[in-house]
């Protein structure tokens, strides 16, 4: 992966970033999604951030995960054929199809109150939201 070119912490645009969409009093819908250049895990920490960034805008302090969907979108690119004329010779190169693969994470979680994660479904991983902000970089 080439660090610079991948997809930084920003809302959705043409090269990825984050989108929600509120689903009710305590829940939201977390899209991420990255270029070429940007790893699975980036795209799914970077989804991580948005749901705390969401989770203490909206007074709660924890949030655990109720269900995610994980995978990559493919654009196939079609490249260009260059020929090249050498008095009777002509020599081609170039062609074909590039398919690009771009990850994507959507996460639906569910925000409570301290005492309230404790009591989240068996199984689920509560996230302090103050705590993963803390440790997850926007860059």
């Amino acid at each position: 992966m080439i660090a610079g070119c991948a997809t930084g912490y920003h809302a959705s645009g043409f090269g990825g970033g984050y989108s929600e969409l509120r689903l009710s009093e305590r829940a939201w819908q977390v899209d991420f999604s990255g270029n070429r250049y940007t790893s699975p895990e980036r795209v799914h920490t970077f989804a991580l951030r948005r749901a705390a960034e969401l989770t203490l805008g909206s007074g709660y302090q924890v949030f655990y995960v109720a269900g995610e969907n994980e995978g990559a979108d493919q654009v196939n690119i079609q490249r260009p054929v260059n020929c090249q004329t050498n008095g009777a010779f002509t020599n081609c190169y170039g062609g074909g199809v590039q398919t690009i693969n771009k990850p994507r994470t959507r996460l639906t979680i569910t925000m409570a109150t301290g005492p309230e994660g404790a009591q989240a479904p068996a199984g689920s991983l509560v996230y302090d939201a103050k705590m993963l902000l803390a440790q997850i970089p926007t860059d």
